[in-house]
């Protein structure tokens, strides 16, 4: 029996990506995150992103009142974390974030990782691991 890790890591993306549950999305911490990518040398770029219409979710779930209440304090909130997407335009981590920017048409901070989404949701696996060991 394939282990949902080794399931997601076969499969090819499509919409949405791999249709993950977010109790089974990596859950990551953003300046943990982005060390940990330094450290290995994989490129990435920092940018502020407003056309949402090319990056998709890989999650099936979320809340849209925890999105709604992201969207409502956009103009008063300084916490700003990336969202962090894969270079085929695929959200790895801050669905939520995403969303509001999507629905919201709200200018929001990206990290972009030059990995495709299947080596990028093995490297957030690997990451978890390597956090927890």
């Amino acid at each position: 029996m394939k282990l949902l890790k080794e399931y997601l890591l076969s499969k090819k993306p499509s919409w949405p990506a791999f249709c993950v549950s977010r109790s089974n999305m990596p859950q990551l911490h953003y300046p943990s995150f982005k060390k940990f990518v330094e450290r290995l040398e994989i490129g990435f770029s920092e940018s502020l992103e407003s056309n949402w219409d090319d990056i998709q979710p890989t999650q099936t779930d979320f809340d849209q009142n925890k999105v709604d209440k992201i969207i409502n304090s956009y103009n008063e909130s300084d916490d700003k974390t990336p969202i962090l997407i894969s270079e085929d335009r695929f959200v790895l981590d801050g669905h939520h974030r995403y969303y509001a920017a999507k629905q919201g048409s709200l200018p929001w901070p990206i990290m972009e990782i030059n990995l495709p989404i299947n080596k990028l949701m093995k490297l957030a696996y690997d990451f978890i691991e390597y956090e927890n060991s």
